[in-house]
């Protein structure tokens, strides 16, 4: 931006004391497997599902996978298979990535706001169960109550 003239240099050299070149999370594959259990250990005490572990299926396609969002990304694909999963073990499924193509067509789940994917969740849930909302709720982890509550906020 210096360079551009759109940032002054005076100002750059201020405040860049300490500069750290730290290599893309697709880099560092031992990083994505420690990341990942901190991520399911936190989403899995929040979520009340402590019984979650990653299957090494799981963890292969978490190597595999490129991670063009970094951590920020891994945090939030592990957060969803988390909300979403249905047994004590994370597959490979429970994981869903958008595909190049795909980014212009899935935007509402490209910024992460909570309130948007709890939307999607919920939508999703109830489109795979059909529209019953007991099996909805009982994917999702809460009461029949609580989704109804859900439903309303969102207007659904």
């Amino acid at each position: 931006m210096v360079k551009e003239g759109r940032f002054r240099q005076d100002l750059l050299y201020r405040i860049n004391t300490v500069e750290l070149m730290l290599p893309s999370l697709r880099e560092r594959g031992e990083d994505i497997t420690l990341l990942s259990e901190h991520y399911l250990s936190l989403f899995s005490r929040k979520y009340q599902k402590s019984d979650l572990k990653l299957s090494a299926a799981s963890k292969n396609k978490l190597l595999d996978y490129s991670w063009p969002g970094n951590i920020r990304e891994l945090r939030h694909a592990v957060e969803r298979a988390v909300i979403l999963s249905e047994g004590n073990s994370l597959q490979p499924e429970d994981f869903m990535f958008l595909k190049p193509n795909e980014a212009d067509q899935s935007a509402a789940l490209e910024n992460y706001n909570l309130e948007e994917l709890e939307q999607w969740a919920i939508k999703r849930t109830l489109t795979k169960h059909k529209g019953n909302i007991s099996k909805a709720a009982l994917e999702l982890g809460i009461t029949r109550a609580a989704l109804y509550r859900r439903m309303e906020k969102h207007g659904l």
